[in-house]
Order: C-alpha cells, then structure tokens, then sequence
C-alpha cells in the first residue's frame, strides 16, 4: 500500500510541477491510501484505488461520500434513520441506496466467502472479518462466552481488535454484522484521510515543528537499527544508502513493530494534537443509562434522565485552555509531552475516539496506519504552505458527512527531501 501511495504521490509532483516540488492536494492521495489500508486489513481483499480509480468498491466509496450526493431525497431518508430508526427499517429507507446496497452485497458474499474458506481449508485468519468467522467456529466459546479461549494473535493490534469484536457480535444477527462491517469501512476509511490531510497541513504551517520531527523520528530508526544489530551476530542493517528514490524504505520498516512505535513519541504528540485540534468526530452522543446530576464547573446542576440522548462537543472542548494551556487554538504538540499538562488535564478532556465501552473500535489500527504513513513521508518529503496566496486561499474548508469532520481538499507545497 505504501508503495502504491508513494508511486502516486511521485507521479503527481512529476505532473504537477517539476522533479522536486509541486503543488498539490494531498488529500485524495490519504482517500486512497486510508481507503486501501481499512480493506486489507478489515476484509483481506486487495484493492489498488490509486492505481485503478474505477474498481466498484472505489467508486461506491465516492458515491456515499460525495458532497454532491447529499440531495433532498438522502437527507430526507437520512433524517428518518436517524430520528425514526424502526420506521426506517419498515420502509427500507437507505442513504444513497444504490451504493448502500452494493456494500450490503459485497459483504454478504465476503462473508459467506470467508466462512466457506475457513470451514473447509482451516486456513489461518489474516483480517478482522475471518477472525471472527474463525471463532465462530468454536461453539463451545460462542455458548459460554470464555473469551479465555481465545487464541492470542501474535500481532498486538489485532488481538485487541478481536476480542473487542469477538465480545460486540457475539449476540448480533448476520444483517447487523454486515451493518456494522460497513459502518466500521466508512468510519475508519473517512477519518483517517482527515486526520493525516490535516497533520500535513498542520506541520506545512509550522516548518520548524516538521523539522523536529523529522530529526527525532531518524534518531528513533537509527537507534532501533543499532538495537537489532546488537542483538543479532553479525547484523549489518543500516540506513546508509538505504533510501532508494522510487522505493519504499525498506529497510527502516523492517525494524519498526506495534511495540516499538512508542518509542516515536514526538510523532505520537504530533498526531494527538492533529486530532485535538481537528477531531474527525466533531462531537459524539451517548444515552444515558440511568438518571443522573451532572455538575458544571460553575457549579451549576444539569438533571439528566435515562434516555437522554447526551451531546459531547469534542472540538469545543478540546479547544479549551483550562485543559489544554494557553493559545489552544495553536498547534503545539508539546502540549502531549509535559507530564504536568497531563497529570493535571481531566482524563475525558480529550476524546477523538470517544472512550468507554462504545469508544471506536478502529483506534489501535488508525494510530499505527498514521504513524507509519507519517514516518515514511517524512522521510521523502517536506510540506510547506503555497506561496504568495492570501489567507482566504490558505484556510481549509470542512464539510460534515456523517456527522464527521472532513476537509475538502488540503493543498500544500510538496518538496522531495
């Protein structure tokens, strides 16, 4: 994926301007990249959206996301589902109900596919959906829900994922499984295209900070380099060389693992302020499970009853500076690096992935597709503002498409390093 990201993003500056810079929108490159990323990794089907544009999932993506798509007819259905759920059931009520629908088939084959697949070859899972498939298997864990009989993958992400979904459709019937296969496609495709459209544009707005990065992200590779050398007889991995210009860097992804992206914690910083001050979700809700007093920081009372359908504005309240310092409408990844800061902010102040039992179920994977996106653009490019253009052409344009925060377009100078 990240070769097929890097070959569309040269063939852009080649096209766009000369072999070293160009100006461009990066964010239908993140579409593709994010979009062929959540997949791979959530179905085990290879789709090359940069490569091939007018593959069918492609297309429907675009259809369901598409500004021009949000005509009377789908805000008016839209509305219903969303208001009236059961009546919207009773009348088969879709928003943009071709694509709608052709997500709803293609995930119905996936999975009878998979299940197919897995019964007769006992092949091992490789994706979210033949995980759980594969423990559907299992009728015995399913009756008794002893998720101690999970087998533990050897990859951290997707352990965590799997009992997370293996524990949510245990109780789920074939149509809501498909639902949520699609909800979870949409989700986590649309905000990780936002969420690295704006950490480019916001490290294009501050040199200095994209700088630091950089210098910090080589010395994390160089010293995980040294680590594996020392601890393998005779290994001469090194970066001298190493970075060929029209290939992926290899041999820095060869020592970069789910465990060790902590050690990049300037990058960690980066990406947590990108969503602070740009939450895809710009705010969440939650029903209230029983009556409750809530108290406000002025002391006032406001009396919540079960039902209530409670309102979260995560980008006001992550803008706040009684939690997040002065300036807090200024990109500062600092402010994710002072223990003070933390210790002292409230531990629901910042919520990009909500938190709780409903937080998103996408938020392991979306933290290591952005960091090893960001490491290896880094590595091969810098960003900078478009010069000469006035501030009215320098703001990004946000549209809501399902309640999330998405940039229209993200332009900014990309200069090969």
């Amino acid at each position: 994926m990240l070769k097929n990201f890097d070959a569309a993003l040269e063939r852009e500056v080649a096209q766009n301007g000369n072999k070293s810079y160009a100006i461009l929108d990066v964010k239908p490159l993140f579409d593709g990249f994010a979009m062929d990323a959540t997949v791979a990794f959530a179905y085990g089907i290879k789709v090359d959206s940069l490569i091939d544009p007018q593959h069918p999932v492609v297309v429907n993506v675009r259809k369901i996301i598409s500004l021009d798509s949000i005509d009377w007819r789908n805000l008016a259905n839209l509305t219903v589902i969303f208001l009236f759920p059961k009546v919207a059931q009773l009348l088969r009520l879709r928003y943009n109900g071709q694509a709608t629908n052709f997500f709803m088939d293609f995930y119905r084959k996936i999975i009878d596919e998979k299940r197919n697949d897995l019964g007769k070859n006992k092949k091992k899972a490789s994706s979210f959906i033949e995980l759980m498939l594969e423990e559907e298997l299992n009728d015995e864990a399913i009756k008794n829900k002893n998720f101690k009989q999970l087998k533990k993958c050897k990859n951290f992400i997707v352990f965590e994922l799997y009992l997370m979904l293996f524990k949510m459709f245990l109780d789920m019937t074939s149509e809501e499984i498909t639902a949520m296969c699609f909800v979870f496609f949409i989700a986590g495709f649309v905000t990780t295209t936002s969420w690295l459209s704006m950490a480019v544009r916001s490290l294009a707005e501050q040199p200095d900070i994209q700088e630091q990065l950089y210098k910090e992200n080589e010395t994390v590779i160089a010293q995980l380099i040294q680590e594996k050398n020392s601890k393998e007889q005779g290994g001469s991995l090194s970066l001298s060389g190493e970075r060929d210009k029209n290939t992926v860097d290899t041999k820095a992804f060869k020592v970069i693992t789910w465990e060790n992206l902590t050690e990049f914690k300037y990058l960690r910083a980066v990406l947590d302020e990108t969503l602070r001050l740009y939450p895809p979700g710009a705010a969440i809700e939650r029903i209230a499970t029983e009556d409750a007093v809530l108290t406000t920081s002025d002391d006032q009372e406001i009396y919540v009853k079960r039902g209530d359908i409670v309102h979260i504005a995560t980008y006001s309240m992550h803008r706040d500076g009684k939690h997040f310092g002065p300036d807090p409408n200024f990109f500062n990844p600092d402010r994710f690096l002072k223990q003070k800061l933390e210790s002292s902010r409230h531990k629901y102040a910042f919520l990009p992935f909500g938190a709780g039992p409903k937080n998103c179920i996408g938020q392991v994977l979306a933290y290591e597709e952005a960091s090893l996106a960001m490491i290896h653009l880094l590595r091969r490019y810098r960003f900078q503002l478009q010069p000469n253009s006035s501030t009215s052409e320098q703001e990004v344009q946000f549209a809501s498409i399902f309640n999330l925060m998405v940039p229209k377009s993200v332009k900014v100078v990309v200069e090969k390093r």
